[in-house]
């Protein structure tokens, strides 16, 4: 399934420097868009479209989202499809809305009622009826659309060797930024210690958290289990230095942490409200585990 994905990342940069666009997806203004036609949740088909370096569409404009919806029927069954993914979503925070490419949120054609004010309806689909947006179960399974900026000029850049991917076991998601595999036993409530052993027998370990784009991924996870989930983060010195249990330097903390408070004894860490907690506690994390 790697070589599969070696391949099409090839052929797909080979097409974007010969040509304005893949063969097969939709070119406008100054991006390609790529209808895919596979059924999955959200945090999946966002993954898939970084795979070949893009995002899940964002839309700026009337314009735009006029042709999206009324072009997507020329990719899609109609009869069996009436919405599709697009990327935007509030998993990292469930008041406001944002694009998963990190583009300003700066157009919204939400249809009547929406977005509804669920706790699991956080993720955005168009409709291929009317091309209104509604709120979805970022578990549903839908097609999606991938946009790729076709502005691609390899002559000006210097050759690289791209970083091998690693092989993910089934059912764990691949995070392109990190080059790594996130998967877990959803709904195993457990301690800290208890969690990244269950990690280290897939050769893994409790995430470690290095950027503001991880951080956000994991999220994702977070609102999939409706729990806070254990990372890597542990002290063994009552809160006074932090450290993870995969070896990797402590380098990113979210400004709305609490660890630079008193740490009364917890010295473990968990992302829901990037709170800490006593590592022995039980029903406080799900395990997820990150594995290189």
């Amino acid at each position: 399934m790697i070589k599969t994905f070696q391949f099409i990342f090839i052929l797909t940069f080979f097409y974007l420097t010969k040509s304005a666009c893949p063969n097969g997806s939709y070119e406008w203004s100054s991006n390609c868009y790529i209808f895919n036609s596979t059924e999955i949740g959200f945090a999946k088909a966002e993954v898939s479209c970084q795979k070949i370096g893009g995002h899940l569409i964002s839309i700026h404009d009337a314009f735009t989202n006029d042709i999206i919806g009324q072009t997507a029927p020329d990719y899609f069954n109609k009869s069996s499809v009436t919405e599709i993914w697009i990327g935007a979503n509030s998993l990292s925070s469930q008041k406001t809305w944002s694009w998963s490419d990190g583009s300003a949120m700066d157009f919204m054609d939400w249809k009547k009622g929406e977005p509804r004010n669920e706790s699991e309806t956080h993720c955005a689909a168009i409709s291929m009826i009317d091309g209104f947006w509604s709120s979805e179960d970022c578990f549903s399974a839908k097609p999606f659309i991938c946009m790729i900026p076709k502005s691609i000029a390899p002559t000006t850049m210097a050759p690289t060797s791209p970083k091998p991917v690693p092989s993910c076991p089934f059912g764990w998601l691949y995070f392109g930024k990190t080059n790594s595999c996130y998967g877990g036993l959803y709904g195993l409530y457990v301690d800290w210690q208890s969690a990244e052993g269950n990690c280290t027998r897939y050769d893994a370990h409790l995430p470690s958290v290095h950027s503001y784009e991880e951080h956000m991924f994991l999220n994702t996870f977070v609102e999939f289990v409706y729990t806070s989930i254990w990372i890597g983060m542990y002290s063994d010195d009552n809160g006074e230095t932090w450290k993870y249990s995969d070896g990797t330097p402590v380098d990113y903390i979210p400004p709305e942490s609490d660890l630079g408070e008193p740490s009364r004894g917890k010295t473990c860490v968990v992302i829901d409200s990037d709170e800490d907690s006593s590592c022995p506690v039980y029903a406080i994390g799900a395990d997820i585990h990150k594995k290189y």
